[in-house]
């Protein structure tokens, strides 16, 4: 009778801890005076669906995001919570493994791990639904490094900045049979030869931003290596005079993970810029494509400087103004900063 009753003593021990593990619906993260101090600490006490607030301070600390969660910084006078050099598992400083994730204000970085192949945020296949805002992530390995099934990455007012390793690690590298969409979102200065962006989804759709590879040692702007339907509008592209290739866009050059449905390439209203370093032949130089043809293609009322040609036939050509040069286009000079890259429309 004394142990059956030892048993039921520990086993509601055991149920009232896991209670008050996930008892709160909202929390908060600072060196002093917040509920934790630690986020992981903090992740493991609120509940599903529960939010998250983290002070405007530095931390040395990462987190295991396995429940849907609202993780928020605060933004004050340009700070916002930093995540520094620190790695979940060897993987990234923020690990996503659950549905309905949003993240909303933060900076991350120094993300270099010994696999070489760590992320600012990764996203695993339990994740379907990751919502992502006002994200810095500068200095590490990957941007994001997203493998998931069917489901929705959404990414906004963020930037990804010298990310890249080994032409294995890229600004940032997405495989998701569901869909992507990009706002407002700059991939700058990726290095180490990897990709600014590499991507195969279902649908990606890139709106007003910049894929700029400026004085970075980038290989491409986009590496649709899956294929799948690709709109780009009202953005910048650019690869630079280090950028390892001098085509713009892959377009499904790995068939054996290539996207089983539609495919497609719409490219309007963008500005698209090859400064290029000199070399010896002018075909060398600007080809706006290289890959396989898998759907229509379509360019249209883009702004396009440098190209020596669209490098795929078939390709829908219209309505497109093309120079030469940057100063037949009215641009300045390029000098390798933001300050020669030209205002989106």
């Amino acid at each position: 009778m004394i142990r059956i009753c030892l048993l039921f003593l520990v086993c509601l021990s055991c149920a009232h801890s896991k209670a008050v593990t996930e008892s709160m619906s909202f929390s908060t993260v600072c060196h002093s005076g917040c509920d934790f101090v630690e986020l992981p600490e903090a992740i493991q006490a609120t509940r599903p669906r529960g939010t998250i607030f983290i002070k405007a301070e530095e931390f040395n600390t990462c987190g295991l995001i396995d429940k849907p969660l609202k993780i928020i910084g605060e933004s004050i006078q340009g700070r916002r919570p930093h995540l520094k050099s620190v790695s979940c598992s060897g993987k990234g400083a923020l690990i996503i493994a659950a549905d309905d994730v949003e993240i909303s204000n933060l900076e991350i970085s120094d993300i270099n791990v010994q696999d070489k192949n760590g992320a600012c945020i990764r996203v695993l296949k339990q994740a379907n639904r990751v919502r992502l805002r006002n994200v810095y992530c500068h200095d590490s390995q990957n941007g994001i490094l997203a493998r998931f099934g069917e489901g929705l990455l959404a990414v906004e007012d963020s930037v990804f900045e010298r990310c890249g390793f080994g032409a294995r690690a890229h600004g940032s590298y997405i495989n998701t049979l569901g869909d992507v969409v990009l706002k407002n979102v700059g991939f700058l200065s990726s290095k180490g030869q990897g990709h600014s962006l590499k991507v195969s989804a279902r649908s990606v759709l890139i709106e007003d931003s910049m894929i700029a590879a400026l004085d970075g040692h980038n290989s491409r702007g986009v590496d649709l290596f899956g294929g799948g339907k690709l709109i780009i509008r009202n953005s910048i592209i650019q690869q630079g005079p280090n950028s390892e290739n001098t085509d713009m866009i892959a377009l499904a050059m790995e068939p054996s993970r290539q996207q089983k449905g539609e495919h497609s390439v719409l490219l309007e209203n963008n500005w698209i810029i090859f400064d290029n370093k000199k070399r010896l032949l002018f075909f060398n130089k600007g080809k706006l494509f290289n890959g396989r043809k898998l759907g229509s293609i379509i360019v249209r009322n883009n702004k396009i400087i440098g190209m020596s040609k669209v490098n795929v036939d078939g390709v829908d050509f219209e309505g497109n103004e093309v120079y030469s040069t940057r100063a037949d286009a009215g641009l300045v000079a390029y000098d390798g900063t933001l300050n020669s890259i030209p205002i989106r429309k």
